[in-house]
């Protein structure tokens, strides 16, 4: 299967050059659940290299080896398009390596960082996602015709300046934009002729991660029914 590059992409909701030196976002690179390099009994995810990334020219300064690092060890590289502050991340990371020594969890430590940017509050505009996976469809046209109807729902509940964008997964598609009124949009997918929408199985997430490398020869669990969507 080929692979998935989303990192121009994304470019419209990462500052080409950032003037604010504080503040960054996370990307992580994570061998997911099947994905066993270590042929042992363990199927957990595994989060193998952590970036902060301040704008899209510092992305591409570590394109190549994000994708090197994924195509090696058959991760895949995920952003959270939230933006966090440097200053405030390091202090919470502070107080979670304190609380975890003083209670004998000396192992948790070593993740304190990476906890503490989840828990840094968002700096700037927020980005939301909702989640498409083609198992909840009956065809990828009915995705493809729910992603369009959704996209031009959130597109009346926001400003006009919105960015509202498609992001290509491995076994469906992220739906990308700028907050809405979360109670509107619900009713207004129930609304005729949307409500036939409505069963269709979406997750909206408020602060999460999306696809920004999926390497090509990635493994995936046996017996499953996964298939690569054509992205336009």
């Amino acid at each position: 299967m080929e692979a998935v590059d989303n990192f121009e992409h994304l470019s419209g909701f990462i500052p080409e050059i950032s003037d604010n030196k504080d503040k960054f976002y996370m990307v992580q690179l994570i061998i997911r659940k099947g994905t066993n390099l270590n042929h042992n009994n363990s199927n957990r995810s595994r989060t193998i290299r952590t970036y902060q990334i301040r704008d899209m020219e510092h992305l591409r300064e570590y394109k190549k080896e994000m994708m090197y690092l994924c195509d090696l060890t058959k991760a895949r590289a995920y952003i959270n398009l939230n933006a966090r502050l440097f200053t405030k991340t390091a202090l919470i990371a502070i107080k979670l390596l304190s609380d975890s020594i003083i209670n004998g969890h000396e192992y948790n430590a070593r993740a304190a960082y990476s906890k503490a940017i989840m828990d840094c509050p968002i700096k700037g505009k927020k980005v939301w996602l909702i989640d498409l996976d083609i198992k909840n469809f009956e065809s990828e046209d009915q995705m493809r015709v729910a992603a369009v109807n959704i996209m031009l729902t959130i597109e009346h509940l926001t400003e006009r300046t919105a960015t509202i964008k498609l992001n290509r997964s491995k076994t469906g598609l992220h739906i990308l934009s700028s907050t809405f009124r979360r109670d509107v949009f619900i009713e207004t997918l129930q609304e005729p002729p949307l409500e036939l929408l409505y069963g269709m199985d979406y997750e909206l997430k408020i602060d999460s991660s999306t696809n920004l490398y999926i390497p090509a020869d990635e493994s995936i669990l046996p017996n499953s029914d996964q298939k690569l969507i054509e992205f336009p």
